[in-house]
């Protein structure tokens, strides 16, 4: 029998967080002891947050799970000088207990997710002076499209400079990228060809089919709406993105059409978009105004502020119908299919043909998915996604049964196990390079 090793995973935004890089996280702790590797979670107090602590969330967290939690610089200090972000704020203090914690104790390895990404600075410092070799996870990239537009006087042109700045130096001494897709480490890949491909591994994010079966005998309260009541519920739960839009417009559009042609059927749908935006305190909405403009205020209700993890599964598996908006970008990988799958509700998927999502959705066959391409661009899908809505408003709509031996292979437990295949790899070579026994 091998004998278990110690990963340090650092992660300022853990739990009570209840944002999609705390769900990676907690899937991967979940599991890892399973695969060899026991987990030590490096994060901050939860005071520091900005978000909402979700207590309820952090319940399905192992008791098992070792967490140790530092101090970081206030956001209302911080945000005096512009800065808000929580891996800025944490830093120092994360670099000073992952030293002490490397000199008291044996750490096999660090892992560290981002964002955020300012922690994968942790990783150089601890490699340099302890020996200990270090894997990086790009939930989103680091270097983005945004900013690079050459607006200086916006907040993202200098935090996409300061990024090339300081990336350079982590991908120079990594020993292991992982990402929510391949899409998504491409342009590291594109920045620095020195890396060779065996150096980056895709792990999506997974689904826990536990937390479902949770709910289902724990619901939440719904704040939204009453299950069966006379409307047809629509639910998009998630933040709105920058570069969905074209798809919230073609949604749009396509149901304007339904309001043309058959309006009775029209006054009885309801489009409820629920945690649109991740501002701790949101003074507008981010749908509402598009809804607006399109017409179709009557029927669109947003709320923008997140809410706990286990009111949006409640209301998901109360929904008549689920959303699923995708992006332009190729690589976007959206960790919210996975839930809306486990809902088992009939689900609308409308998603660009690269995304990994679509492959999900036809192996796991979990509803009806529209996909568009660079060159037939979702504004061409409209009517396509007209008919998706028109059939699952259907009286007698039957939802697909779902593949779950396809889903299977998107399990936290699977995606777990494929990070710890890594772990063991980097910790192999990591040996025969200082050759060690």
């Amino acid at each position: 029998m091998n004998k278990m090793r110690t990963v340090l995973i650092v992660m300022p935004q853990f739990i009570p967080s209840s944002y999609p890089p705390a769900h990676r996280v907690r899937f991967f702790t979940n599991h890892l002891e399973e695969f060899g590797w026991k987990s030590v979670v490096l994060t901050v107090e939860p005071q520091y947050l900005e978000e909402a602590p979700d207590w309820e969330f952090a319940g399905l967290v192992s008791n098992d799970l070792e967490i140790i939690r530092t101090r970081a610089f206030p956001c209302g200090l911080t945000r005096k000088m512009g800065i808000g972000d929580l891996g800025i704020r944490a830093l120092w203090f994360h670099l000073r207990e992952a030293r002490r914690i490397c000199r008291e104790r044996k750490i096999d390895l660090l892992f560290i997710p981002g964002p955020p990404w300012h922690t994968f600075l942790v990783g150089p410092r601890i490699k340099r002076e302890f020996g200990i070799p270090f894997v990086i996870d790009y939930i989103d990239p680091w270097v983005s499209s945004c900013g690079e537009d050459g607006r200086f006087w916006a907040k993202d042109y200098w935090f996409r400079r300061m990024a090339m700045k300081l990336e350079p130096a982590v991908a120079g001494s990594v020993d292991h990228v992982v990402a929510v897709s391949d899409g998504t480490s491409d342009g590291v890949r594109e920045r620095y060809p020195c890396m060779s491909s065996d150096m980056f591994t895709g792990i999506p994010y997974g689904g826990e089919q536990g937390d479902f079966d949770f709910i289902r005998a724990n619901p939440a309260d719904n704040p939204f709406f009453s299950m069966g009541d006379a409307n047809f519920n629509f639910v998009y739960i998630g933040a709105m993105l920058p570069k969905a839009y074209d798809t919230l417009r073609a949604l749009f559009m396509a149901v304007k059409s339904i309001c043309v042609d058959y309006p009775q059927l029209y006054s009885k749908m309801r489009l409820h978009f629920i945690g649109t935006t991740y501002a701790a305190d949101p003074r507008a909405g981010l749908v509402e105004p598009v809804a607006k403009e399109m017409g179709l205020q009557d029927i669109v209700v947003e709320r923008p502020k997140r809410v706990p993890y286990m009111t949006a599964n409640t209301v998901l598996t109360q929904a008549n119908c689920i959303l699923g908006l995708g992006t332009t970008e190729t690589h976007y990988t959206a960790s919210k299919i996975y839930p809306c799958i486990l809902a088992e509700r009939p689900l609308i998927a409308i998603y660009h043909a690269l995304s990994s999502v679509t492959d999900v959705m036809r192996e796991t066959n979990a509803g009806e998915l529209i996909t568009y391409t660079t060159e037939a661009p979702v504004d061409t899908r409209v009517s396509l996604i007209r008919d998706a809505l028109l059939k699952v408003m259907d009286p007698g709509y039957v939802k697909p049964v779902v593949n779950w031996q396809g889903y299977e292979r998107y399990s936290a437990r699977s995606m777990t196990e494929k990070l710890a295949e890594v772990f063991d790899n980097v910790v192999r070579t990591a040996v025969v390079v200082n050759g060690k026994i």
